[in-house]
């Protein structure tokens, strides 16, 4: 739109180097097992519960990667034992897009 081409954004303002953090897949596996752990463990099951009853169950955030899979659980059709793995496995999921975002060659970040 007109209004975008003359705000500015065409050209960049700062030159900046971008840095990710590189894991192996084993790594970064084991780091999400413990933070889904972590938060499992610490009420997150309740916390959904309580969103749900104050009416926010169909509210678009309780769809995202680990909200939707305990909102499942409670709703009895993912059991008890799949909840951890499948939290797991949709955040390796989501973090191998984020991996896939961060190698565009619009602005390339240096893995350390």
């Amino acid at each position: 739109s007109e209004g975008h081409k003359s705000h500015g954004f065409a050209g960049t303002r700062y030159s900046a180097e971008l840095f990710a953090i590189a894991r192996t897949p084993e790594e970064l596996t084991a780091r999400i097992r413990h933070r889904v752990d972590g938060w499992l463990a610490s009420g997150w099951i309740e916390e959904t519960e309580k969103l749900i009853a104050l009416g926010y169950g169909v509210s678009r955030a309780m769809s995202t990667v680990g909200y939707g899979e305990v909102r499942d659980f409670l709703a009895g059709s993912l059991p008890r034992a799949d909840l951890s793995d499948t939290i797991v496995r949709r955040t390796r999921v989501f973090a191998r897009r984020q991996r896939t975002w961060l190698n565009r060659p619009i602005a390339p970040f240096s893995w350390i």
